[in-house]
């Protein structure tokens, strides 16, 4: 049988801190910021060509193109600001529970 797992252990015993599981908030935060940074990644990758070639190509196909992604990235601007709203409400609501949180923390004083 194996000791070296429980010798371990023993040895750094004072070293040892409880696992927590991270917060939901946290985990809905990270989340949101990819699904923010993903849908800024695709809209610029349908803006920047449309301007790296404005200057060397036909004017008349420029309008085109701009005409055909103006509605994708219409959407893409609405989606960031929603995920943008909601990144801001959890913030707000993980404020205010940790206020909540401290003040409790502060009124309550075991005799």
């Amino acid at each position: 049988m194996n000791r070296a797992p429980s010798a371990y252990a023993f040895r750094y015993a004072d070293q040892a801190t409880v696992w927590q599981p991270e917060r939901q908030i946290i985990l809905k935060l990270r989340q949101l910021i990819g699904l923010r940074k993903r849908l800024l990644n695709a809209k610029n990758a349908l803006k920047v060509p449309l301007n790296e070639v404005a200057g060397f190509q036909d004017k008349k196909l420029q309008k085109e193109m701009e005409k055909l992604n103006k509605k994708p990235i219409e959407a893409l601007e609405k989606q960031i600001s929603e995920v943008e709203k909601k990144i801001k409400t959890l913030v707000k609501e993980a404020a205010a529970a940790l206020m909540i949180h401290s003040s409790t923390c502060l009124i309550w004083s075991p005799q």
